[in-house]
């Protein structure tokens, strides 16, 4: 049994600076093994990835590799993320130790790969779980560019007659937003005692727009301008579903009562 052979099915492989999916820079799985038998079929797929990564965000990404003939007997990945610029993207964390594991190599780019390879089930898919966190920036091109290569092997024990499958998934990053924050000002009172015409405006920063703004007396404008007398709330929420809720009083003028002390008659 070779070298490459013994890396595949104990764990994933890395060299030097670098690793084997298929990303700028790399190699890939097919380098070492042999990778186009037509007995065996499957896929490699990146699921968990949003339409857009947030600076600082942790996210659960999913690698799945299939076997749908079941002519396979094991299977082996690798991913990695990068940015825009084809330098390491975020960090990595294994959720299955017993399985999986992340290698750093010179260079700093973080590889996810089998640890060591797995057989197929009765199902004839294997899934391998992963937390990625996002960088803290954006960088010089606002990309995040993921590649994974998977080894669909036929169980020889060599690095012959396998099949080598590849994917990846490009999505923009933007930065994340402040925390939502809101207050009250421009609060006008009343026009009488018992009358809702009382006005306030809520000022939004951070968040997400667009924002979804409700008062206590069921207004949605801004400014609110039929309150009543008394305590009263708004709540903002923002395009990312964060909630924030500030209170404030509405001033009325005092009630005006009129008494009657005598009665003159003539």
């Amino acid at each position: 049994m070779g070298l490459a052979s013994l890396a595949f099915f104990n764990s994933h492989p890395v060299s030097g600076n670098a690793g084997y999916t298929g990303a700028p820079g790399d190699s890939i799985c097919s380098s070492c093994h042999t990778g186009t038998n037509s007995a065996l079929d499957g896929t490699v797929t990146i699921d968990g990835v949003p339409s857009q990564v947030t600076t600082g965000e942790t996210y659960t990404l999913t690698v799945t590799v299939t076997n749908p003939n079941g002519n396979a007997v094991k299977a082996g990945f690798q991913l990695l993320a990068l940015t825009g610029s084809n330098t390491n993207a975020g960090s990595m964390v294994a959720l299955d130790p017993s399985t999986t594991e992340v290698k750093t190599v010179s260079g700093g780019k973080n590889y996810f790969g089998h640890s060591p390879a797995q057989n197929f089930p009765g199902s004839n898919t294997l899934s391998f779980d992963v937390d990625w966190t996002a960088p803290a920036t954006v960088g010089a091109i606002p990309q995040i560019k993921f590649y994974a290569s998977a080894v669909i092997a036929n169980g020889n024990n060599q690095n012959s007659q396998d099949r080598v499958v590849s994917t990846n998934v490009f999505v923009p990053i933007v930065a994340s937003a402040d925390p939502l924050m809101i207050d009250i000002s421009n609060i006008v009172s009343t026009s009488c005692f018992d009358s809702s015409d009382g006005s306030a405006t809520v000022n939004i920063t951070g968040g997400v727009s667009p924002y979804n703004i409700v008062w206590s007396n069921g207004e949605t404008g801004n400014p609110a301008t039929q309150l009543p007398p008394g305590p009263f709330s708004v709540t903002v929420t923002d395009n990312a579903n964060n909630t924030a809720t500030v209170t404030a009083d509405m001033p009325s003028p005092l009630e005006i009562i009129l008494y009657c002390l005598s009665t003159n008659t003539c």
